[in-house]
Parts: C-alpha cells; structure tokens; sequence
C-alpha cells in the first residue's frame, strides 16, 4: 500500500553516561553537554542576531530543522518574553520525525532551568495527540505559536508555507542523519525565506557550508559552543527571498454568509485583533440563526486506508477544533464522548485492520473495536468497527454564539447580491436593489450555495470547473424521547447514519440526504432515519414508537462532487476568498480552514499541507 504520509515512531527517552538526553536511533545527542538552554541561547539566538532583530516588529518568524525535547523553542520564547521591546507575536516553526511522548517530555523539561518551567508546562499542556502532519499550538495567550510539523523533514519540509525570518539548523550530527542536512532541505528553506533571513548552526561540516552558500546563504565561521572550535552564522544574499504580504490595521474585510463557515472566519481573524464585517440576513433573528433548533450536532473523524486527503483533512480539522473551542464556556464547550464507526461491511473488517496496523496512528486516536454484546436492554449491541476517542458532541447554537461573541465582529442582517470590483482597488458589496452596502478591501464569500449568483462576472465557468458541481442538498436529523431511543450506549455509532448519546430528554437519530424539494422535517425522513438507527442496532428491542410523535431539524448542505470543501482565492482576485461546501463536515473543517485563511492574511506559518490546499482551490 502506498502511504501518502509516512507512520509516525516516537522517540525513545534514553540518557548517555553523563546524563545527556541520547537519541538510541541516531547514536548521537540532543544537545552539548554543557546545557540545552545555554546551547540555545549562544548558538541559535545570538547566531540569528536576536533578541534585537525581532524588536519593533509587528511579527517574527523562526524555522527549526530539528524539535526534539524542545529546548531551543523554550529560550527563544523565554527570551521574547523577558524583552520589553519584543515584536507583538512570535511564530515558531519546527520540525521532527521522531517526536517524544508527552510524559517523556515532562522528564526532559524538570531537567531545565527554573526559570523556563511554567512555559515548558504550558507546552506540554498544549501538546499534540502525535500523529503525522501539521498541528499548530497557541500559547502565550495566543501571541506566541508553535506550528510542529511531525513526519520527516525531507518529506514535509514541501509541505509548508511560511515565511522565515531566522533559521535555526540543528538536529542529529550529518553523519548519524544526513537527510536532515541535505541541499535539497535547505533549498525549500530558501523557498520559505524572508529577504535578509539569517541561520545558525552549531554544525560546521564542510558539505554543510558548502550546500547552504551553494542554495544562496552568504556564511560566516564563528567560535563554536563549549569547547566546539566553529559554528556558521549566516545571511540570506540580496536578492533572495520574500515579503510577507499581511492586512494592514485599518484593512476592511466582508465576510458574506453567517452560518459555521462564516463564523469560524470571523472568530479567527478577532483572535488577530482584525475587524470584520459579517452578512447575512438570518441574522434578523439573532446569531445563531442558522442553526436555531439544531440541538446536538456530531464532531467525528474520517478513517481512510491509504490516509486519502480527506482523512487527512478531517484529522487536522478534528484536532484543530478542539484546541480552538475546549475553552469555550459552558455548552458551547464540545463534549467529547468518542465515535465508534461501524464496519457495515465484513469483508472490509480485515482490509481496514490491516491499514490500520501500517498506519500505527496512537490508540488515543483511533483503534479497532471488536463487537459487543449486550448485557441488558440498556446497551444495546453494536458491531465491530473504528473507535476515535475525539469524536464530539457539539451544541450549534451555543457554538455559534461563542464564535460571534467578539466586538471586532459586526454582524449585518442584510443579504449580498453582487461583488463589484472598484477601478482603485477593493470591491463593492451591493444589495438587490444595486444599493452600496460595504467598500472591501478583502472579501470572504462563505455561503457555498451563493457563490455562482455573487460570482457574475468574476469567476469564468472555463477556469473554475469544480465550482460548477456544487452540489445542494437537504439533511433532516430526528428527535427521540429518550424512553424510546436506541439505548444508553455512550458513544456517537456512525455507519447507515448515525446515533447520538442521549441527552437529557432526547436522543438523536441522523440523517437523511435529499436533492430535491425544501429542508423540512418530514413523517417520511424521521422513519428513513429510524429505519438506519435499527439497522444499526439491530438487536434493540426499542426504538418502536411511531415517528409521526418524533420531532427534528432540517437544513441544507452544499457539497462538492469530489467530497472535499473549497477554500482559496477565487482565480484573478486573490482578495476574493471562497470557503464552504463542508457538506456534512462543516464542524471538523470549518475552524481549521478559517485559521488557514486568517494564517494566510497575517503572514503566519500555514496550519494546512500545500497538497491539501491544492486539492481544495476553487478551480
């Protein structure tokens, strides 16, 4: 089977004679005897020109080759806290294929300094479920990220998108790990590089200086750490590099469509301190419109055996929402109860197993679940199948009311017909009747279903065929008395639809999918569902009750043929951004498209692998 990303391994905590934390796989150490943080600070800090580079700035990016216990992140933010006149937000990005497991880390990090151990604990509080990819943490109340990329470096080095204003090139010696060292990664670091970047390494190998001045860094040899004769410091030449295009503070940004998608947009852009301006007319009626009477909704991962994008994009998105909405209060707080996926299909049973077993995702992720049987009526049986702890139960309403809860949030109950271009930039956002409802600069059309009529004129159907497949379509999810639901399993069951836990007075059965005709809760959708909740549980004894007593919610979807969302700048106006057709998704993609999106507008490392972002442009 050919993996589009490779299994993770984590690292093994092990100690040399002299107490140095020693990787067994590479034979060699994770840092100069002399100390990790002292290490850090002469050799990657004073090496890149900091902390006076950073001072002033509004943003500073840093790039590291090589995370491991993760000392040299920790003096840098260290030492951007302790400066008063640090820039506003630090953003780290780091690399590593073998990482250590969270109880190993705290090993590691009661080994620093005092000075450095609330922030070493609030790393590890943030840690992620280690699985390959992109995760981002937001530490420091937000205004210092780490953005950790987990697989091998000469493998998803091409993956990323930043832009880098100091390199910290560290990791195993080039002859215990040469692809870590190799041209062809420093060639991706000047693809990533800011003008007038700078590097530091306490590696002063030949072919390593020779590789970094051959991709276009200008070096200097300078007296090494502890007793090490040389390191090399470097500067990026003249004509290398990029800018970093960012929103300017008084930059307006529209966001047309007030449902997740809209909502999760501009939540992202008020954590960065950005206004925006939200449209949409159900907002006649209060923010959490479009869900009004959308009790409990399932937040639950997609399992693919070659790990296809899409699940790839579920996992981030999973992930991602939970780190975003966990601090929320009360109800609008995602529960997280795990979702069980039945294998409806036997034969698929050992298929599925097998990936899994290549795959080696962490257990607290996902594993396979042999069937149950019941005991008594109250747990009725279930099938074998994929159990993901993360799956979630969320409340829409109170979602969407936390979402909006900011006052850089403006919401308007007004609907968009037309986006105008201006001839001096920016566009117009014009009603029905042609009226000027809002001047733009950046605009964030967030309403699939509208994207056609709002796109007239600014988008050829020749170069945006998947924009041409949008597909819409009904859902009507039903409402069981509890007395009368499947059971009292605690999980979310998802196979021929799905089966919520019950609440308090009710348990949700889901979903139907309809084409044609209006989004209404119909006699004929809550027995389509009741119909797939048996077969589900096909041993329970309840769930008999006439669906003419069930009650529900009905919405629409819009899908893409392909099953994957749009999010992108629309072709020819990059300040026009589309985001939407989450399908029935919309809860594990939304927040971390929108972060993409804000990341993009700010100048920040990207949350989101190149190859999915090419996978979900509008085109």
């Amino acid at each position: 089977m050919t993996l589009a990303i490779y299994p993770l391994k984590p690292a093994q905590l092990a100690f040399n004679a002299h107490g140095t934390p020693v990787s067994a796989q590479y034979d060699d150490v994770y840092h100069a005897q002399a100390g990790a943080l002292a290490q850090a600070n002469y050799v990657f800090l004073r090496g890149n020109g900091l902390p006076e580079r950073w001072r002033g700035r509004q943003a500073f990016t840093i790039c590291e080759s090589g995370f491991g216990q993760g000392a040299n992140f920790l003096a840098c933010w260290d030492a951007w806290r302790q400066d008063s006149l640090r820039s506003e937000r630090l953003h780290f990005l780091s690399f590593e294929a073998h990482p250590f497991e969270v109880e190993s880390l705290e090993v590691l990090h009661q080994r620093l300094p005092i000075h450095v151990q609330d922030i070493a604990a609030e790393l590890r509080a943030h840690w992620p479920l280690l699985t390959p990819g992109i995760h981002r943490l937001d530490l420091a109340q937000g205004k210092v990220s780490l953005t950790l990329v987990l697989g091998p470096i000469q493998h998803f080095v091409r993956d990323v998108q930043a832009t880098v204003d100091a390199y910290f090139l560290d990791g195993f010696a080039p002859k215990h790990n040469p692809d870590m060292w190799s041209r062809a990664i420093f060639s991706q670091f000047v693809r990533l590089a800011a003008p007038q970047a700078t590097a530091a390494t306490w590696c002063s190998a030949g072919q390593v200086r020779r590789d970094l001045e051959a991709v276009g860094f200008e070096l200097e040899r300078m007296p090494g750490f502890a007793g090490k004769r040389e390191m090399l410091v470097g500067r990026l030449r003249s004509h290398l590099g990029r800018n970093k295009v960012v929103l300017t503070e008084n930059a307006h940004t529209a966001i047309i469509g007030g449902g997740l998608a809209g909502a999760t947009v501009a939540y992202a852009m008020s954590l960065r301190g950005h206004a925006v301006e939200v449209f949409d007319p159900a907002f006649a009626y209060g923010a959490e419109t479009t869900h009004v009477g959308h009790e409990l909704a399932a937040l639950s991962p997609v399992f693919a055996m070659d790990d296809a994008p899409i699940a790839r994009l579920s996992r981030a998105g999973v992930l991602r929402a939970k780190s975003r909405w966990e601090g929320f209060p009360g109800l609008a707080r995602p529960e997280q109860c795990g979702t069980l996926v039945l294998d409806l299909e036997v034969h698929q049973a050992e298929r599925v197993q097998r990936a899994l077993a290549h795959l080696q995702f962490p257990t607290q992720w996902v594993q396979w679940q042999a069937a149950r049987h019941a005991q008594d009526n109250q747990v009725a049986p279930v099938g074998a199948g994929l159990y993901f702890s993360m799956g979630m139960l969320v409340r829409p309403v109170h979602l969407l009311r936390a979402l909006y809860a900011s006052c850089l949030i403006g919401r308007h109950a007004t609907a968009v017909a037309t986006i105008e271009p201006e001839a001096r930039g920016g566009y117009r956002l014009l009603d029905a009747g042609g009226r000027c409802l809002m001047q733009a600069q950046h605009v964030v059309v967030a309403t699939a279903g509208a994207i056609p009529g709002l796109m007239q004129g600014l988008l050829s159907p020749a170069i945006s065929p998947r924009l041409q497949a949008v597909r819409h379509l009904a859902g009507q999810v039903s409402y069981v008395p509890k007395e009368q639901g499947v059971s009292e399993y605690p999980h979310i069951v998802s196979g021929n639809g799905y089966v919520l836990p019950s609440s308090d007075s009710f348990q949700v059965l889901g979903s139907t999918y309809q084409q044609e005709g209006k989004a209404v809760c119909s006699i004929a959708g809550h027995q389509e569902n009741q119909i797939k909740a048996r077969s589900m549980f096909s041993s329970s004894t309840r769930l008999w009750q006439a669906p003419e007593s069930f009650q529900g919610w009905a919405g629409w979807r819009a899908a893409m043929c392909d099953h994957l969302p749009v999010a992108g700048p629309v072709p020819g106006h990059p300040h026009i951004w589309l985001t939407g057709a989450y399908g029935s998704r919309g809860l594990s993609w939304s927040m971390l498209l929108a972060d993409y999106y804000a990341a993009r507008q700010c100048g920040e490392p990207s949350p989101l692998e190149r190859r999915l972002e090419k996978a979900l442009y509008p085109r």
